[in-house]
Protein backbone atom coordinates (compact mmCIF):
# COMPACT_ATOMS: atom_id res chain seq x y z
CA UNK A 1 0.00 0.00 0.00
CA UNK A 2 1.41 3.37 -1.10
CA UNK A 3 2.05 5.94 1.42
CA UNK A 4 0.18 9.29 -0.10
CA UNK A 5 1.51 12.38 0.27
CA UNK A 6 -0.10 13.60 3.19
CA UNK A 7 1.17 10.84 5.18
CA UNK A 8 4.45 11.75 3.77
CA UNK A 9 4.09 15.35 4.35
CA UNK A 10 3.02 15.04 8.23
CA UNK A 11 5.85 12.33 8.88
CA UNK A 12 8.48 15.00 7.35
CA UNK A 13 6.94 17.76 9.24
CA UNK A 14 5.97 16.58 12.80
CA UNK A 15 8.79 17.02 14.99
CA UNK A 16 7.72 14.64 17.39
CA UNK A 17 6.99 12.24 14.70
CA UNK A 18 10.51 12.98 13.58
CA UNK A 19 12.31 13.00 16.83
CA UNK A 20 10.62 8.88 17.56
CA UNK A 21 11.18 8.07 14.57
CA UNK A 22 14.93 8.63 14.82
CA UNK A 23 15.08 7.15 18.42
CA UNK A 24 13.68 4.21 17.13
CA UNK A 25 16.39 3.96 14.20
CA UNK A 26 18.96 4.12 17.44
CA UNK A 27 17.59 1.69 19.56
CA UNK A 28 17.23 -0.56 16.45
CA UNK A 29 21.26 0.03 15.73
CA UNK A 30 21.66 -0.65 18.82
CA UNK A 31 20.17 -4.10 19.14
CA UNK A 32 21.55 -5.13 15.91
CA UNK A 33 25.14 -4.04 17.63
CA UNK A 34 24.14 -6.20 20.65
CA UNK A 35 23.01 -9.22 18.68
CA UNK A 36 27.01 -8.86 16.67
CA UNK A 37 28.44 -8.92 20.07
CA UNK A 38 26.82 -11.61 21.73
CA UNK A 39 27.06 -13.66 18.62
CA UNK A 40 30.64 -13.18 19.02
CA UNK A 41 30.62 -14.46 22.24
CA UNK A 42 28.55 -17.40 21.18
CA UNK A 43 30.39 -18.64 18.65
CA UNK A 44 33.22 -18.60 20.44
CA UNK A 45 32.11 -20.99 23.00
CA UNK A 46 30.13 -23.10 21.14
CA UNK A 47 31.39 -23.08 17.37
CA UNK A 48 29.95 -20.72 14.89
CA UNK A 49 26.20 -20.41 13.93
CA UNK A 50 26.00 -21.59 10.51
CA UNK A 51 23.06 -19.09 9.19
CA UNK A 52 20.98 -16.54 9.45
CA UNK A 53 18.08 -18.41 10.27
CA UNK A 54 20.33 -20.48 13.26
CA UNK A 55 21.16 -16.94 14.72
CA UNK A 56 17.44 -16.22 15.16
CA UNK A 57 16.35 -19.19 16.12
CA UNK A 58 18.93 -18.13 19.34
CA UNK A 59 17.64 -14.66 19.56
CA UNK A 60 13.78 -15.62 19.52
CA UNK A 61 14.59 -18.84 21.86
CA UNK A 62 17.22 -17.07 24.14
CA UNK A 63 19.29 -20.73 23.27
CA UNK A 64 22.22 -19.38 25.33
CA UNK A 65 21.96 -15.61 24.47
CA UNK A 66 20.89 -13.09 27.47
CA UNK A 67 17.29 -11.80 27.77
CA UNK A 68 18.46 -8.39 27.10
CA UNK A 69 18.90 -9.15 23.45
CA UNK A 70 15.72 -11.08 22.25
CA UNK A 71 13.86 -10.05 19.68
CA UNK A 72 12.56 -6.47 21.23
CA UNK A 73 8.38 -7.01 19.96
CA UNK A 74 7.88 -3.39 20.50
CA UNK A 75 10.35 -2.31 17.79
CA UNK A 76 8.55 -4.17 14.95
CA UNK A 77 4.84 -2.90 15.79
CA UNK A 78 3.70 -0.57 13.44
CA UNK A 79 1.98 2.18 15.10
CA UNK A 80 -1.38 3.76 13.32
CA UNK A 81 -2.38 6.95 13.99
CA UNK A 82 -4.63 9.18 12.40
CA UNK A 83 -1.25 11.33 11.49
CA UNK A 84 0.09 8.08 9.57
CA UNK A 85 2.26 5.17 10.41
CA UNK A 86 5.56 4.76 11.53
CA UNK A 87 7.26 2.05 10.38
Amino acid sequence: MAISSRQTHIRETNPLRRTLTDVRHGLLGLHKALIVAEQLTYERIYGRVDSTGQLLQLVMNDLGLPGCIRFPTWLSVSTNSSMGTIN
